[in-house]
């Protein structure tokens, strides 16, 4: 493929042939592409540039195909890393019975990742709580009326008013 070429840019090219491989070596393949393509500007077809041309397109590939792993794998913990903080500032709500704050933490979660099974199952739960206590009210009442009159009978049964006790 050469041997149609002068003498001066024979040298030119097997140089640039080995500049291209040195720099492959070292991983600079940008650097090889651009001595790849002063070759070609000489030799359009030479084989052995092009050769070298694809594995360096296959090697910029498979690092590109990497990296996309990588910023996916990233973004991924990025994801997993706002999840577990809103978790846990949602059992800070939780502890402090905050449960409309609770909610909207898991409601943050469940924007991040729609199918988050821990956040739906919780929410419901505080939907639940936010019903309930309205219906339980009137019995929260009952029950502290019961405790006072218990308390009451209580005192009288341990002063020796035992009957004032039974008729209460």
């Amino acid at each position: 493929e050469l041997a149609s070429l002068v003498t001066d840019d024979q040298k030119y090219v097997e140089a640039k042939l080995k500049e291209a491989k040195d720099l492959i070596k070292n991983r600079k393949y940008l650097e090889a592409e651009v001595a790849l393509q002063e070759i070609f500007a000489i030799v359009p077809n030479y084989k052995k540039a092009r050769a070298l041309q694809v594995t360096i397109r296959q090697i910029l590939d498979q690092q590109d195909v990497e990296k996309r792993r990588q910023l996916a794998s990233l973004e991924e913990k990025k994801l997993e890393e706002q999840i577990q903080y809103h978790l846990s500032v949602a059992l800070d709500y939780f502890n402090s019975q905050q449960w409309e704050k609770e909610m909207g933490e898991y409601n943050k979660i469940i924007e991040l990742q729609p199918d988050h099974t821990e956040a739906q199952q919780k929410k419901a739960l505080i939907q639940q709580k936010l019903v309930e206590p309205k219906s339980e009210k009137p019995k929260e009442r009952r029950d502290k009326k019961s405790e006072r009159l218990l308390a009451k009978v209580s005192r009288l049964s341990q002063q020796g008013n035992h009957h004032e006790a039974l008729n209460m």
